[in-house]
């Protein structure tokens, strides 16, 4: 994974990922957790994100639910875009233009199909991954201009997501079931590896956002070492406290400097 990809995925409130398993590792599934029957994906909504690195305006994101109902391999999904942009000075020093692409079974709320299609300045990605959970194994297709089509087979867990459908299921969480320092877990399958995305359950607090001032729960995102962030905690995450869940905010200290994700604007189409 490339450091910008990564720091999108983190920015995308993935960030306990950013560590590869060692060899001793394995990735043990996580146990189900308390989750609301709310749906986020009916209502079709349209958050933008403005990401800064220090003062300076760095990129935009996007996440985009469209209204209409797909079909892949005649299951019905809703199709789920996530687009991030470079911009400002940071976009004068670098091109990306990266999007992601889920398609979520309308009646599991599973990962379908999951789309990466990276450029990121000279690097090219374009990829699919095929979710299997009767038979427990995702299909991975590399397309790739320059190189013939690779295909690849893993072994995946009952309650595996893919990095979007990570971001809805941590909106479906049942905070009251859970006290203050409750450690969260999720797991996501990304780049051939499964992972535990675990959070910590940190407190309430008022919030005020260019939406809206907002009761927030904070969540703290247990992050193992690794060359992106810097001191205890370095990542904290504001998301709505109402039933829409919303993430409002994210804060990361990072040896490149502070970054800062706002939601800029919220609409839903249902």
């Amino acid at each position: 994974m490339t450091k910008i990809s990564l720091a999108f995925w983190i920015l995308l409130l993935l960030c306990a990922c950013s560590k590869k398993k060692g060899k001793d590792e394995q990735f043990i599934p996580s146990a189900p957790i308390q989750t609301t029957e709310y749906n986020h994906y009916k209502k079709s909504e349209t958050i933008k994100y403005v990401a800064k690195l220090g003062i300076m305006k760095a990129a935009n994101i996007v996440l985009d639910i469209d209204s209409t109902i797909q079909s892949i391999d005649s299951v019905k999904c809703y199709k789920v875009s996530l687009i991030g942009e470079l911009d400002g000075t940071v976009d004068l020093f670098s091109e990306l233009n990266d999007k992601f692409y889920s398609f979520v079974d309308t009646s599991t709320l599973k990962p379908t199909l999951f789309i990466r299609d990276l450029h990121e300045n000279k690097y090219k990605k374009r990829e699919y991954s095929y979710f299997d959970f009767l038979g427990k194994k995702v299909k991975i297709i590399d397309k790739n201009v320059s190189k013939p089509d690779s295909i690849k087979l893993f072994d995946i867990s009952e309650n595996i997501n893919d990095m979007i459908t990570s971001y809805f299921q941590l909106r479906k969480i049942d905070f009251e079931k859970y006290s203050a320092n409750d450690t969260l877990r999720l797991d996501v399958f990304i780049e051939n590896n499964s992972y535990n995305l675990k959070f910590l359950l940190k407190t309430r607090e008022e919030l005020k956002t260019k939406i809206g001032k907002y009761n927030t729960i904070v969540l703290v995102p247990i992050v193992p070492d690794n060359e992106l962030f810097r001191g205890d905690e370095p990542v904290s995450v504001w998301i709505s406290d109402d039933e829409n869940r919303i993430p409002l905010k994210l804060k990361a200290k990072s040896w490149v400097g502070n970054i800062e994700v706002e939601i800029k604007e919220y609409a839903h189409k249902r």
